[in-house]
């Protein structure tokens, strides 16, 4: 179960770091190019798919150089600082003479293990960073002027941020990123993952802006292929609990389900969505919090999602439950912890680790042992850089564009679209036949993600109870007209296209259009009517009521 638990065997008060003695290749670099420097990429924790602590064998820090010269790293240090007092406490290692950095190239410092490293550094431990700890890390040039720094758990510092980084740090960083850094030991399908740059080299001082958790590539290049909309592979031939190809995830993979099918993968049966089909499901069903990912950074997603809108029902509770499921384009942390948007979940006094950037549906579910604050609702949120997970208290930085209370609709699919305007920075928000706009600034990059987390009691004898993201990704919809040959013509378009229905008219102008006659035949991957050829002219669209 993955209940973000921390690694035992570290004193509360431990503070580790690494400095790094980089040698001396040539002098004179201007301070221009030596800011093209950036750490780019790096592995702070291992865990198990469990979610519990291991030996790190694959932590590494990946610098890369956006500039177009080369760049002697003579007497820069590389070092990492607990943000539990600001200081750092090295453990130091020397680089052999001669090392640089070429233009668009990279320099790898890690485990053995780690693919492409150039310096191997081993430690008493296994490890080179403190795990359970707010982090700084930072590249310093020869004459120690700051030339990067990237932060990482920093809601571990409380309300007031990152507070404890210097302020030349936090103008490097920003708000850094908020919630917890783990990679798990997953295997294919899967992908390992880091935390690193969207794209090479890209630094707009803003880590919540420019990073995000990717597949792990050190000593290659981030960058992630950039599509306008998400799509989703077909899951006509995939199996009722087959992994959804196209993604990567924290633990658990998405996939493929039979609605209907209730087992260990779907805990309840449920209608098909529109169109009919199969549906992808994202969940860990042992409990805890999962994220899912996309392999492209996208600008919009079209959904409909199954949202079971009744009460939780929970038998036999001891404490109050939750269900919290994002929708997002940006990123999000492994254990997807309980957002509180109400601030009315958590304590006060507790700032919440979920890790959530960019823009967002989040669905929360909540029953109180002795009510009456129960609810079911839909948030539309901008989460910005990332930030306290409750947005209406001091160091919250989310903001909620708008709150949609669902409890009096029924149990079902319904469609949740956004779609951002990178030229702009404008997002238009689509719930059912409702749309809202606002503006969530230029610069967002980000994949399409899924969190979800389950805090409903007594797990195991509520399996039923549960409503993990269960969705399905409406394809582009385009109509296609392709000749057979048997002499006859094919007027196709995807399936599912859930509320899409084929009109024709003789006239392309005319004010009204009506269904053709043919038959319309849905294979699982198209749609498709066959005309004979027709006399004369015969236009055909689709139409969305």
């Amino acid at each position: 179960m993955k209940n973000g638990t921390w690694k035992n065997g570290f004193p509360v008060g431990l503070k580790r770091g690494f400095l790094f003695a980089l040698a001396l290749l040539w002098s004179g670099i201007a301070a221009s190019t030596q800011a093209q420097i950036v750490i780019n990429e790096l592995v702070k924790e291992q865990v198990t798919t469990g979610g519990t602590g291991v030996t790190d064998t694959r932590e590494f820090i990946e610098l890369y150089n956006a500039g177009t010269a080369s760049v002697d790293l003579s007497g820069w240090t590389v070092t990492w600082d607990d943000l539990g007092d600001g200081s750092p406490f090295p453990i130091s290692a020397p680089i052999p003479n001669g090392a640089s950095i070429g233009s668009s190239n990279y320099y790898v410092i890690g485990h053995a293990d780690v693919p492409n490293v150039d310096l191997i550094l081993e430690s008493q431990t296994g490890e080179f960073f403190s795990d359970a700890r707010a982090l700084v890390f930072e590249i310093r040039n020869g004459s120690q002027t700051l030339i990067d720094a990237v932060a990482c758990e920093i809601y571990r510092t409380g309300v007031g941020g990152p507070t404890p980084a210097t302020p030349e740090q936090i103008a490097q960083f920003g708000a850094g990123f908020h919630g917890r850094l783990a990679s798990a030991n997953v295997a294919a399908p899967n992908a390992l993952q880091s935390w690193g740059r969207w794209l090479d080299g890209r630094d707009s001082n803003n880590n919540g802006r420019d990073m995000g958790i990717i597949p792990v590539t050190p000593g290659t290049a981030n960058n992630l292929p950039q599509v306008s909309a998400h799509t989703a592979p077909g899951l006509g031939s995939l199996g009722h609990g087959s992994p959804v190809p196209g993604y990567f995830a924290s633990f658990v993979m998405p996939r493929a389900i039979g609605p209907a099918i209730a087992d260990s993968v779907n805990p309840r049966s449920i209608a098909a969505p529109p169109g009919g089909g199969k549906a992808i499901i994202a969940w860990d069903e042992t409990g805890g919090g999962n994220a899912i990912y996309s392999k492209e950074m996208v600008r919009s997603f079209d959904l409909y999602v199954y949202l079971d809108t009744g009460p939780l029902g929970i038998a036999g509770a001891t404490a109050s439950s939750t269900e919290s499921t994002v929708y997002g384009i940006g990123t999000t942390d492994a254990f997807f912890a309980t957002p509180d948007p109400t601030a009315t979940i958590i304590d006060s006094n507790t700032v919440v680790q979920n890790g959530s950037t960019g823009i967002g549906w989040l669905y929360q579910r909540r029953e109180m042992i002795s009510g009456p604050d129960n609810f079911s609702k839909l948030f539309l949120i901008d989460f910005g850089s990332g930030g306290n997970a409750r947005p209406t208290t001091a160091g919250g930085s989310w903001e909620i564009v708008q709150e949609i209370d669902v409890t009096t609709l029924p149990s079902g699919w319904y469609r949740l679209s956004l779609n951002y305007d990178a030229a702009t920075g404008q997002v238009v928000a689509i719930f059912e036949n409702q749309t809202f706009t606002f503006s969530a600034g230029t610069g967002l990059l980000g994949t399409f993600y899924v969190g979800y987390r389950t805090g409903i009691s007594n797990f195991a004898n509520n399996r039923g109870e549960h409503d993990p993201p269960t969705f399905i990704v409406q394809k582009p919809v385009v109509l296609s007209v392709s000749l057979t040959s048997s002499n006859t013509v094919m007027v196709s378009w995807p399936s599912p296209s859930a509320g899409f229905g084929l009109q024709q008219n003789t006239n392309l102008n005319a004010a009204n259009w009506f269904a053709p006659a043919e038959n319309v035949t849905d294979n699982g991957t198209i749609k498709f009517i066959i005309v004979d050829p027709p006399a004369g002219n015969r236009f055909y669209r689709l139409i969305k009521p």
